[in-house]
């Protein structure tokens, strides 16, 4: 049944290439140029299933690349990000030698060498401005779709167990039917964890908003299929009861607002500021609310233990997968006053804290130096997509450990690799490059 079920999701996965085949972009292109828009396209969308078949079309796709980078003997020169990343993964293969867990270390040395194969790939290739935004399109529709699945399954599972709809419509940490809530609705995807879930809706809700139009057609989403886009993502995300992910949703409201007005740099100054004030405002009336939707006691027992450990190994940290090990230790939090480890948790559950736990000072900086680079170049570039992207991803690294996880690795690398892709190339390149 299950593999089954992995058909479905794999055949669901290829659909959003109707959603591009109209346009001028696809037409244009020659056969290696279509099987690159179409592999990143359809890899996109499997990325949002489970961590196996987000691997296995990452696969697929990277043999598309390497045929279009033989056909057209192309192999761009990486980004100063791409050293950064191979750096990065070399720096915990390099932590294996002090490791306290030498077995795991090298087990989860696969995760981080992502960091060189995924860059590697998006270097077998360059993409127009014409072709990202084409692929732009076909995501946002796929996820139009992801979200609506998702919302049926709540329903179904709503009127199946007689359960009242507006008891889902509270962001508190609720079960039903000894489940949470984002195990029932992200059920149908094979992939429940209601964070990372979130960061392709999210994307999917800044390409709306760069790529709205008043004009229904193929290239461009209408700005009413944005709006209820936006509408449908808020409920999801109410419903998966992900904090992160509303703060979010929110922030995409508030640049994408701002994105929407750059042509009233007047109007778009007022809009920023009003709303500040109005946040501000609300903050000190709604405070103890804020304090409750915070708080989180095993998360800051988590950092807490982070902490401690950091000061007694600020330089090298305890090597790769050794924070497991400090992260399950009783003896370490009843030292810190806690009467018991949160077993099974991995880590700290924070991108920047989580490096300088495992590979000291320099996994930590070299962690800081890729987010930095990345947002220094979206804004040199005025590149909305990037820095919606980097919003996103910060926001993820301050209670997750994306980079420590398969899936928070590809989808940053995808997402990041997508919207600089094309940045090597000058304006007669990119007329070119669709006629080769």
């Amino acid at each position: 049944m299950d593999q089954i079920h992995n058909y479905i999701l794999a055949l669901l996965s290829l659909l959003p290439l109707l959603f591009i085949v109209k346009s001028n972009a696809w037409r244009e292109s020659d056969y290696a140029g279509k099987l690159v828009m179409g592999g990143l396209l359809v890899w996109a969308v499997a990325s949002c299933f489970s961590r196996h078949m987000a691997v296995q079309f990452f696969c697929g796709f990277a043999l598309f690349a390497l045929i279009y980078a033989i056909k057209k003997r192309h192999f761009k020169t990486p980004g100063i990000w791409t050293y950064l990343y191979f750096a990065y993964f070399a720096w915990h293969a390099v932590s294996l030698l002090w490791t306290t867990d030498l077995k795991s270390g090298v087990f989860q040395l696969r995760v981080y060498s992502l960091f060189v194969f995924i860059p590697l790939t998006f270097c077998c290739f360059e993409l127009s401005k014409e072709q990202k935004e084409t692929i732009m399109t076909g995501f946002f529709r796929a996820m139009s779709i992801f979200i609506a699945a998702t919302i049926c399954t709540w329903l179904i599972w709503c009127i199946s167990n007689n359960s009242e709809i507006f008891e889902w419509l509270i962001i508190r940490k609720s079960m039903y039917d000894m489940q949470p809530s984002y195990s029932i609705i992200y059920a149908w995807s094979n992939y429940t964890h209601p964070t990372y879930n979130g960061v392709p809706i999210l994307i999917g809700m800044a390409i709306g908003i760069y790529k709205t139009s008043g004009k229904i057609g193929w290239d461009k989403p209408h700005y009413i299929e944005t709006i209820i886009y936006s509408l449908s993502a808020l409920l999801v995300i109410i419903l998966s009861q992900s904090r992160i992910c509303l703060i979010g949703w929110l922030l995409m409201a508030f640049i994408g607002t701002l994105y929407l007005l750059r042509e009233n740099k007047t109007l778009q100054i007022v809009t920023a500021f009003s709303i500040i004030l109005i946040c501000i405002a609300g903050a000190f009336i709604g405070e103890e609310y804020i304090k409750r939707f915070v708080n989180d006691p095993i998360r800051i027992q988590n950092l807490t233990t982070a902490k401690y450990y950091i000061n007694s190994h600020p330089l090298l940290g305890s090597g790769i997968e050794g924070i497991r090990e400090v992260m399950d230790s009783n003896e370490i939090a009843q030292q810190l006053g806690y009467q018991y480890a949160n077993k099974g948790l991995a880590n700290p559950h924070q991108q920047f804290i989580g490096d300088c736990m495992q590979t000291g000072i320099i996994g930590m900086t070299l962690s800081l130096s890729i987010f930095a680079l990345l947002f220094y170049t979206a804004v040199k570039r005025k590149d909305f997509m990037l820095f919606a992207t980097m919003v996103v991803m910060l926001l993820i690294a301050n209670i997750e450990m994306p980079f420590y996880l398969h899936k928070g690795v590809i989808q940053f690398l995808l997402f990041t690799g997508w919207f600089t892709s094309g940045y090597g190339i000058t304006q007669k390149e990119r007329q070119c490059s669709s006629h080769k």
